[in-house]
């Protein structure tokens, strides 16, 4: 059953609501659920659904001969691509059709002078016609650099793109029937929001025999997809596999990761704007500070967060025995390792539900002070960082929160210049009777992890200035 993707379907639909040639190029991470989104919108309407493999182009020549109905197929006997072109542009004739080209880059290794042939013909023809057309990949690499080029011929020809992201938690939960909040979240935490990863987790099962089955055993899925992954987007994968280690295990300055991935401070720089390129990477400084000695790199792909942290290096548990001491390891480790994915799972929800535009953290000192703090998220109800600020402490742990965490928080923020204050305080594991009672009296914002899949809160209502 087909769920969430709301925004990318109806991004689709105004598309092709239009009247004329319109182009989309529609690209994202493998597995992130491209295929499906297109034949989501694809149903129901005129449409050739074409999709390349990895095989010479006669081979794809007869697949896309398949996908136009017989009707409309052309009457040589040996077409081309332009034939076959020419077919789906007749049958634009007769109302508006949609052509979808999925695993596009796979027909252009095939053929390199595809995606000028494409484009020239395009020109020549399909522009006047009724018809909507979407290239789409998998390997982000070749899509971005290939067919978004700008040297790309198809570059100029395309009306308008899509990237299509990992589902959020939220939306990720909507493929979790039958786990509780903390489960889903638990996840969530481990493959992030990649559909396909996500309706591999099988609700009749404990999560440990989930983890087992799916990352533990030789055979497991997710124990190979990280490489996968990498040898998919990257000509070298063992030098960005390291990178990633370095990031997993904290390192978080260049200086640093270079130092762990055993490379120049220059290649690492280069390798690690390639794996921000592709959405695995993120690059964050401190909420109103511009990119400089502060800045970090820091693990942007929850699959290969859990990888790293977990499973890269180790030897495969056979026995029952190491199996369950290699579940054992996993869970020492992994209330620290889940409390970071909670606050990137709270940040969104400050984006989704309580108004703000940017969201990001903050990290420095106090005056006079030589000790390092951290506000787990600072939001602002502008893009600019302007407004009023929303400063929240996050905590995934096994006791409730109490009033102490809100002093604090409302101390560290004493450091942060800002017009107005807002506060919001996010715990897994509830809050203490007198925390509730302040909360209520101040004006702070109280989430559980409840509240965060309901869209819910507890406590009073935003607090005014405190300047």
């Amino acid at each position: 059953m087909f769920v969430g993707r709301e925004t990318e379907l109806n991004a689709l639909e105004e598309l092709y609501a239009k009247n004329g040639y319109t182009t989309m190029v529609v690209y994202g991470r493998r597995r992130v659920g491209k295929t499906a989104l297109l034949k989501e919108f694809a149903n129901g309407k005129r449409c050739v659904f074409f999709t390349a493999v990895q095989r010479n182009m006669k081979a794809n020549i007869a697949r896309f001969l398949a996908a136009i109905p017989a009707e409309h197929r052309p009457m040589t006997v040996n077409p081309g691509f332009e034939d076959l072109l020419g077919a789906v542009g007749r049958m634009a004739d007769g109302g508006r059709t949609v052509l979808i080209i999925d695993e596009f880059p796979y027909l252009a290794q095939t053929d390199p002078s595809i995606t000028s042939r494409f484009q020239a013909y395009i020109g020549d023809e399909l522009e006047a016609k009724d018809i909507m057309i979407i290239v789409c990949g998998s390997s982000m690499a070749a899509m971005l650099n290939g067919v978004l080029s700008s040297k790309s011929p198809l570059f100029g020809r395309r009306t308008s793109q899509l990237k299509v992201e990992p589902m959020d938690y939220a939306q990720s939960a909507l493929l979790l029937d039958g786990f509780d909040n903390d489960q889903k979240f638990r996840i969530y935490s481990m493959v992030g929001g990649i559909p396909m990863y996500l309706r591999m987790f099988d609700s009749s099962k404990s999560l440990d025999e989930n983890v087992t089955e799916l990352f533990l055993r030789p055979q497991g899925y997710m124990r190979q997809e990280p490489s996968m992954l990498l040898q998919m987007e990257m000509r070298d994968p063992a030098v960005y596999s390291d990178i990633l280690s370095a990031l997993a295990n904290g390192r978080g300055r260049l200086s640093e990761i270079a130092t762990y991935a055993d490379v120049e401070s220059s290649t690492a720089s280069i390798k690690l704007s390639e794996l921000m390129f592709l959405g695995l990477v993120d690059k964050v400084t401190p909420f109103g500070e511009k990119p400089g000695k502060k800045t970090r790199y820091v693990l942007g792909d929850n699959l290969l967060r859990f990888h790293y942290a977990f499973i890269d290096d180790t030897d495969v548990p056979y026995t029952e025995e190491e199996v369950q001491t290699f579940l054992r390891y996993i869970d020492g480790g992994i209330r620290t390792y889940l409390g970071r994915t909670f606050e990137g799972v709270c940040r969104r929800y400050c984006r989704r539900r309580r108004g703000c535009l940017k969201v990001g953290t903050w990290w420095g000192t106090g005056p006079g002070s030589k000790v390092t703090e951290e506000i787990d998220i600072v939001g602002s109800e502008m893009p600019d960082g302007s407004g009023w600020l929303l400063f929240a402490e996050c905590k995934y742990r096994t006791r409730p929160m109490g009033t102490d965490e809100l002093e604090t928080l409302v101390r560290r923020s004493s450091y942060v210049d800002c017009k107005e204050r807002r506060y919001a305080l996010f715990s897994a594991s509830g809050f203490e009777d007198e925390l509730r009672e302040r909360a209520e009296d101040e004006g702070v914002t109280l989430v559980t992890l409840d509240d965060l899949y309901s869209g819910g809160f507890r406590g009073g209502p935003p607090s005014e200035s405190t300047n």
